[in-house]
C-alpha cells in the first residue's frame, strides 16, 4: 500500500516538521497585495527568499527543492502569502 503524498498549505508564517520520508518538495506561493516577502527555511538554511505582489515582478512563485526528511520548515516574514508545499516522489 502506498503512503499518501505529504502536502501542507497555509497563509503567512508557520513552523512545522516534515515527515522523515519527504526528500523533495514543490513549493508554491501567491500574493495579490502590493508586496510581501516569501521566505522559507529548512532547518537553518534559507531555500526561498522572494518578493511577491502587484508592485513586484510577479504575484506567484513555484520551485522544487531537495530537503532533509524530518527537517523543520519555517515560513517567516511572509504575512498574507498563500503557500502550498507538496512532496515530489
Amino acid at each position: 500500500m502506498n503512503e499518501a503524498v505529504f502536502t501542507r498549505s497555509g497563509t503567512g508564517d508557520m513552523v512545522f516538521d516534515l515527515p522523515a520520508s519527504v526528500t523533495r518538495l514543490r513549493i508554491g506561493a501567491s500574493y495579490q497585495g502590493a508586496g510581501s516577502n516569501f521566505v522559507v527555511r529548512v532547518d537553518a538554511n534559507t531555500i526561498v527568499n522572494v518578493l511577491l505582489g502587484q508592485g513586484q515582478d510577479r504575484t506567484t512563485f513555484s520551485g522544487t527543492y531537495a530537503v532533509e526528511g524530518g527537517a523543520q520548515v519555517s515560513i517567516v516574514n511572509s504575512t498574507g502569502v498563500a503557500w502550498t508545499m507538496t512532496e515530489v516522489r
